[in-house]
C-alpha cells in the first residue's frame, strides 16, 4: 500500500475496493497526529484499561503489546494499539508534565531545550507573568547564572551587563522589602557607583560614593560607622561624668593637670623677697575603645593655691583624669621667700607628670626667684601648660599672678623694700578634652 512521504498516511489505490476503509483508516491517524496529546512517556507496558483515541509515547524496555516499540506513539484506535514512528521535528504535548516534548531522531527531549533563538517577545515569565515594564518576571527561591565552560566551547566567564542610554539615566540594582525599595546600587543619573539606602522607600541616602573619573572612595553624609570619622568633642572644665555618645567607638582624651601657686613674699622694713613660679599640670594623651564603656567618671584638678604674704610656699595642683585609663598630675608650688637684704635664689615648682596614658608629657616648671638685695627683686614666672599661659612674673611690690591657661601655674610675688607682704599667684585648674570618633 502507498504512503503519503511525512506521515505515512495510507494512500487509495486505482481501483481499489472498499476506499472507505483506507479513507478512514488515513483519518484515523491524522487524529492521532494532528494537535497530538499524550498522557505520559514513562510507561514501558500498556495500561490496563485504556480509552480508546489516548495515545502514549512508549518508553525504553517496552513489555506486552508494546514490545520493540520504544520511542514510538502508541495510540488507542478502535480498540487496538496503533504505532506511529516518529520523524525529526514531531512535537507532542505530554499531559502530565504539562510541556511539549520534540522527536531529535534518537530522543524525546523537552521542546525549550531543543529551540534556537528566541527573538523580539514581548515578555518572558517564569512562576509569574511579565507585564509592559517588568518583559522579564521571575518568581522563584533563586536563580542562578552560570559560565559555559571553557571545555564546553565557552570562555568560563560569566558578566552580566546592564545598559543605559545616556549619561544622566540609570541603570542599576534595587533591593526591596515588601515591595518598598531599601538599598539601590548602580549609576544613578552620572557615572558615578552609587550605593544608596532607605528606611522607607521614598527619603534615600547616598552611603558611598566611587568617582569614576579618579576611583576615589567618597563615603556618604554619615560617614563611616566605626571608621574614625571625628563625631564631636566634649570638653570638661569642672569634674563630672563622661556619656558616650550614640554612634561614637573611639576617644581620643587628653588630660592636663592643674597648675601649681607661686611662692608667697614676705615683708620687712627695707627689705625685699620674692616667690618662685608654681609648676604647669602634666598632659597625658590616650586613644581608646569605648564601645563597652557607657560613661567614665571626669576628675579635673584645682589649681594650687598662691603662697600666703608671710613667705609661703604654693601649694601643688590637683590630678585630672578620664576615670583609672587617663591621668595627669598637677605641677607643684613654687616656694616662697622670706624677708631679707642679701642675695638668694629659689628653684621653681616642678612640672607635673602624667601617671596613666599612651602619650605623657611633663608640665613646664615654673621660673625661678631672685634677690640680689633688699630692693633689687625678680619673682619667679609661673609655668607653661599644654595650653602655655603661666602667671606673668611681677618685679616690683605685687602679688603673683594666676594661671591663664588651663593647667597652668601661677608666678611668685614680689616685695621691694617693703613691710607688706605679698601673696603668690594660683595655679589654673586642669582640663580634659576628649575627642569623639565613630
Amino acid at each position: 500500500m502507498s504512503e503519503t512521504t511525512r506521515l505515512g498516511l495510507p494512500l487509495i489505490e486505482a481501483g481499489q475496493a472498499q476506499k472507505h476503509v483506507t479513507h478512514n483508516e488515513a483519518l484515523r491517524l491524522l487524529d492521532a497526529l494532528v494537535q497530538t496529546v499524550v498522557v505520559d512517556r514513562d510507561l514501558s507496558a500498556p495500561p490496563a484499561a485504556p480509552l480508546d483515541g489516548e495515545a502514549h509515547i512508549v518508553a525504553a524496555s517496552p513489555t506486552g503489546a508494546w514490545l520493540g516499540r520504544a520511542g514510538h506513539l502508541a495510540a488507542r484506535i478502535a480498540g487496538a494499539w496503533t504505532f506511529l514512528t516518529p520523524r525529526v521535528g514531531w512535537s507532542v504535548w505530554v499531559a502530565d508534565e504539562n510541556r511539549p516534548v520534540t522527536w531529535t531522531g534518537s530522543a524525546w527531549v523537552p521542546t525549550i531545550e531543543v529551540m534556537g533563538d528566541l527573538a523580539r517577545l514581548d515578555g518572558i515569565g517564569i512562576g509569574t507573568a511579565p507585564d509592559a515594564t517588568n518583559r522579564l518576571s521571575v518568581r522563584a527561591a533563586a536563580a542562578l547564572f552560570a559560565a559555559e565552560p571553557a571545555a564546553s566551547g565557552g570562555s568560563g566567564d560569566m558578566r552580566l551587563t546592564l545598559e543605559k542610554e545616556a549619561v544622566g539615566d540609570t541603570t542599576s540594582l534595587i533591593f526591596q522589602t515588601g515591595w518598598s525599595g531599601r538599598a539601590e546600587i548602580g549609576l544613578a543619573g552620572d557615572d558615578d557607583l552609587r550605593l544608596k539606602v532607605s528606611p522607607d522607600g521614598s527619603t534615600w541616602v547616598d552611603a558611598l560614593r566611587i568617582a569614576a573619573a579618579t576611583g576615589q572612595l567618597i563615603p556618604g553624609p554619615a560617614g563611616i560607622a566605626g571608621g574614625g570619622r571625628l563625631k564631636s568633642i566634649s570638653a570638661f572644665g569642672a569634674s563630672g561624668t563622661w556619656t558616650r555618645p550614640a554612634g561614637v567607638r573611639w576617644v581620643l582624651v587628653h588630660a592636663v593637670g592643674a597648675g601649681g601657686g607661686g611662692g608667697g613674699a614676705a615683708g620687712a622694713t627695707s627689705s625685699g623677697a620674692a616667690g618662685s613660679g608654681g609648676g604647669g599640670g602634666g598632659l597625658a594623651v590616650s586613644f581608646l575603645d569605648v564601645a563597652a564603656m557607657a560613661s567614665n567618671t571626669v576628675t579635673i584638678g584645682g589649681g594650687g593655691a598662691g603662697g600666703s604674704t608671710a613667705g609661703g610656699s604654693g601649694s601643688t595642683g590637683g590630678t585630672s583624669s578620664f576615670g583609672a585609663e587617663v591621668s595627669a598630675a598637677g605641677g607643684s608650688g613654687g616656694t616662697g621667700m622670706t624677708a631679707g637684704t642679701t642675695a638668694a635664689a629659689l628653684a621653681g615648682g616642678t612640672g607635673g607628670a602624667a601617671a596613666s596614658g599612651d602619650l605623657a608629657f611633663t608640665g613646664g616648671a615654673g621660673g625661678a626667684a631672685l634677690r640680689i638685695d633688699g630692693t633689687v627683686v625678680m619673682a619667679g614666672r609661673g609655668g607653661i601648660s599644654h595650653f602655655a599661659g603661666g602667671g606673668r612674673a611681677p618685679v616690683t611690690n605685687s602679688n603673683g599672678s594666676a594661671g591663664t591657661a588651663r593647667g597652668s601655674g601661677g608666678s611668685g610675688a614680689a616685695v621691694s623694700a617693703s613691710a607688706t607682704g605679698r601673696s603668690g599667684g594660683a595655679g589654673a585648674a586642669g582640663f580634659v578634652w576628649i575627642w569623639e570618633f565613630e
